[in-house]
């Protein structure tokens, strides 16, 4: 009983709720795969992270600002 009503304001408030179309999560994955790929080309300051349990350290490439102009 409360599931379904649940369902029904859910409905009605956002009458799009459910999976997304073929369409549009080929273009959230498209958006993704570009991010990554220019993410790795761009030029960026690289930054050491902190220190991890062996006393070693990762590096960071920060270059996001670039990614979003």
């Amino acid at each position: 009983m409360m599931g379904e009503m649940f369902d029904v304001w859910l409905q009605s408030r956002c009458p799009v709720a459910g999976l997304p179309s073929a369409r549009a999560a080929c273009i959230v994955l498209g958006y993704v795969v570009f991010m990554a790929i220019i993410g790795q080309i761009f030029p960026g300051k690289v930054v050491p992270g902190v220190v991890l349990a062996d006393k070693t350290r990762l590096y960071y490439k920060c270059n996001g600002n670039y990614l979003i102009i």
